[in-house]
């Protein structure tokens, strides 16, 4: 598979990240990332969501397959979730995005298009407590899933640009807890 600038940027989002995190005492967040998932697994997923995944989630899955304990997110405040479990968290994102379609008047502050209302092509790729990162497949844009209103908010243009935000931003200070805190 070539790479591509999105990749690279992806991947340098992930180098800067774990430098930070390093820097900052907090090596066992870096450590909780899974090794990438085998691309047999990515392709099954595929093949049970019945469309293909943007390049760029395929990219983030065979570099880091989530986390091993959910409670030390990467991702901050969420965590990144592993390919087995992007289907379970579906169903909760899809009943959400039924929600939102069924209240129009949180559209507005949902940012959301009426294509991606639409569309049942939405990939959770992160979660935490009552809350998931979910990317439209469609338009590739991302958004937090929630139990509040609206049910999707807008977080981000791109996968990418999450992930450079989150580098740029750094650890939030919850996440730079030393080993022998936890």
């Amino acid at each position: 598979m070539a790479v591509t600038g999105d990749q690279q940027t992806l991947h340098a989002a992930f180098q800067k990240l774990s430098a930070a995190f390093k820097a900052l005492g907090a090596p066992h967040l870096v450590e909780n990332l899974l090794p990438g998932a085998k691309p047999l697994a990515v392709s099954r997923l595929e093949q049970k969501l019945g469309f293909g995944l943007p390049k760029v989630l395929r990219t983030l899955w065979l570099l880091h397959d989530g986390e091993k304990k959910p409670a030390q997110g990467f991702a901050a405040p969420f965590h990144l979730l592993p390919v087995a479990w992007v289907l379970n968290e579906r169903v909760t994102t899809l009943k959400r995005v039924e929600r939102l379609r069924s209240r129009p008047e949180t559209w507005p502050a949902s940012n959301t298009t009426e294509e991606e209302r639409a569309s049942l092509q939405w990939i959770p790729l992160a979660a935490m407590k009552g809350s998931s990162v979910v990317m439209n497949a469609k338009s590739g844009r991302v958004f937090e899933c929630s139990e509040e209103d609206p049910a999707l908010r807008l977080l981000d243009e791109s996968v990418v640009r999450w992930f450079v935000a989150l580098a740029e931003r750094g650890p939030l200070e919850e996440e730079a807890v030393s080993d022998e805190e936890e």
